[in-house]
């Protein structure tokens, strides 16, 4: 099912949706012609544009892995956008952005385009003699915190495991 669902999107996004995002392309890129600044601002929407709407459908894919049973996706997904009187934030969502925060501020970071500043910190740390222990510390660091979370949700049945 979650393969034909990202299957039909994949056929709708060729046919359709990567045709209108060139022509936005174009268009942008010849009013950057003329004015430089609205041109990037335009550019960086349309590709935020593209990145949500990849992670909504992404999220929406996702419900399927959720249930056994399909007929509750309908319930869940009204649930999710806070159709079913439940509230966007409840005592729940407090709870995991607490148990979750940093792995999420972490997330956000990691997925910002930090290409120049990343090469510019490479750079540096290639002329420094403790790029080596940094990268060991960094990699130790890593190993701790997903130990650390894999002990935190020890009791998390594999998702396949309920097909």
């Amino acid at each position: 099912m979650w393969g034909l669902y990202f299957g039909i999107i994949l056929i709708i996004e060729k046919l359709f949706l990567l045709k209108i995002i060139a022509k936005a392309e174009e268009k942008i890129s010849n009013l950057e012609k003329n004015n430089k600044a609205l041109g990037k601002i335009l550019s960086i929407i349309l590709s935020a544009f593209s990145h949500i709407y990849a992670m909504f459908l992404v999220l929406i894919g996702w419900v399927i892995f959720a249930f056994e049973d399909l007929s509750k996706v309908g319930v869940y997904l009204s649930s999710m956008f806070g159709l079913n009187n439940v509230s966007f934030v409840n005592s729940e969502a407090i709870y995991y952005l607490q148990n979750y925060f940093i792995i999420i501020i972490v997330g956000i970071i990691c997925s910002i385009p930090l290409k120049n500043i990343a090469i510019k910190i490479v750079e540096k740390a290639k002329k420094s003699k403790l790029t080596g222990v940094i990268t060991g510390v960094l990699c130790v660091g890593i190993l701790i915190i997903s130990t650390a979370s894999l002990v935190n949700n020890s009791f998390n049945p594999f998702l396949y495991f309920r097909f």
